[in-house]
């Protein structure tokens, strides 16, 4: 009974990344609409090192959250006494780091085109959809192909079934393919 209510801790805490992903995204596109790259760009530095340097410190920023998840769940359940499996809480915890790449890279490659808070609105929306298939597809019965599009389905249930590597990398790829996007059009824009 612990380790399910923990799970469903967990899934929400994912979701809480996620978020925190959308918050740093929000930052590099204020501050891409808002001309505070100018200075920075008219140094000799390529255009892709300071999106790839932002993008790291996001990375970072995640994980260092993520450490502190894993660290407050191990530190709450031993002063209340719960056994606690500290491999799979490390699992669940350095799986949500790879939700949280994919959001961000996507409000990268938006910022590109759309204002702030479109960019926002749009991280939102796309949290949202796949919260709602993930919670919906099996309900309803639809196509697993469907359940595939939700990076929370990628997540999966670490703390029951242990981090699902080829997930993972999915998720990795994607945010990887989508950053790489973003940089390449970063590198083409006016600024």
């Amino acid at each position: 009974m612990n380790m399910a209510m923990l799970n469903l801790v967990f899934t929400q805490l994912v979701v809480i990344v996620a978020a925190f992903a959308v918050t740093t995204a929000n930052r590099w596109a204020s501050e891409e609409e808002a001309g505070r790259f100018d200075l920075v760009l008219a140094q000799p530095e390529p255009r892709r090192s300071v999106m790839l340097t932002h993008f790291a410190a996001t990375a970072l920023a995640l994980t260092m959250v993520t450490a502190g998840i894993f660290a407050g769940a191990v530190m709450g359940a031993a002063i209340v006494g719960m056994q606690l499996d500290a491999r799979r809480v490390a699992q669940a915890a350095i799986g949500m780091v790879p939700v949280g790449l994919v959001v961000a890279a996507a409000g990268y490659l938006f910022s590109g085109w759309l204002r702030t808070r479109a960019v926002t609105g749009a991280l939102i929306a796309l949290m949202l959809a796949s919260f709602l298939i993930t919670l919906f597809a099996r309900l309803f019965h639809w196509p697993d192909a469907l359940l595939q599009l939700s990076i929370f389905e990628h997540y999966g249930a670490p703390l029951v079934d242990g981090l699902r590597l080829p997930h993972v990398a999915g998720l990795l790829g994607a945010a990887g393919a989508t950053l790489t996007l973003a940089t390449v059009r970063f590198a083409r824009k006016d600024v």
